[in-house]
């Protein structure tokens, strides 16, 4: 019986993952495909992140929920919502912020790493550090110590 839960598992497994990648080839196909057509750049839609996939009550139809990113950084309400049956996009709702890559040009953090650390402590009623020193450096990542 055991041998048999862990094979139900094992196929449930296996086709979560198969369909999983078929929708991700979809999204790809779409968001590449109709980009110009609904406003968006080709940097608009490089980057995104499928958030969710919804069962509907009808088993041939998903609903698929995608998180548009930039440089990495998911763009808050940058969403793009699919319904997909039989592997075709049947409805979308486009919230993407369109011209990202203008939009962001130029941004730098409001905050600098001390501050943020400040902010944070504040935030959580936590002890102020005495002595913030940087352990470790590497691009835009900073390790502090509170010595």
């Amino acid at each position: 019986m055991k041998k048999l839960y862990s094979f139900a598992l094992l196929v449930l497994l296996a086709g979560s993952t198969a369909i999983a990648q078929n929708v991700d080839g979809i999204v790809q196909k779409y968001l590449s495909g109709n980009a110009e057509e609904v406003g968006l750049k080709s940097t608009d839609v490089a980057q995104w992140e499928i958030t969710d996939i919804v069962p509907s009550l009808n088993p041939e139809i998903q609903h698929v929920y995608v998180q548009q990113k930039y440089q990495g950084v998911p763009i808050q309400n940058g969403t793009y919502k699919l319904t997909i049956k039989n592997g075709q996009v049947t409805y979308e709702i486009n919230q993407f912020v369109k011209d990202i890559a203008e939009k962001s040009a130029g941004s730098t953090a409001s905050l600098s790493p001390e501050n943020a650390i400040q902010k944070v402590v504040q935030h959580h009623k936590m002890q102020a550090p005495r002595n913030l020193s940087v352990t470790k450096s590497s691009g835009n990542t900073f390790e502090y110590a509170n010595s």
